[in-house]
């Protein structure tokens, strides 16, 4: 069986780095967009993940349009749009992480504890 794999979109490198460094730590293949739009056209030309974490402030397409577009095109791909997390990844709580390990749980079936 294949590692489940993440698209991570988010504006923010920092960002992006931190998480993508969180879940490689436990086994997941990471792929990154920093804007709704490359998110939509990385899963329409490449493959689809099994999650997708996208930010709700982004540049062009939003999480929720993302969200929205991902629903109707690939209803099996869950989508999970947050924000008001800090802006660099430095100051990502514990908090942000415990809900990062409960969707990897939850979705991919990866326990981080």
């Amino acid at each position: 069986m294949s590692s489940p794999s993440v698209l991570v979109v988010d504006d923010d490198a920092d960002f992006r780095a931190m998480v993508r460094l969180r879940l490689e730590d436990v086994g997941v293949r990471v792929h990154e967009a920093s804007t709704g739009d490359a998110a939509l056209m990385a899963i329409t030309t490449g493959s689809v993940p099994d999650l997708v974490i996208a930010d709700l402030r982004l540049p062009g397409i939003d999480g929720r349009e993302v969200r929205d577009h991902l629903a109707y095109s690939r209803p099996e791909v869950p989508v999970h749009v947050w924000s008001a997390l800090p802006r660099t990844g430095a100051d990502v709580s514990v908090k942000d992480l415990a809900v990062l390990s409960d969707l990897l749980r939850r979705h991919c079936g990866i326990k981080t504890s």
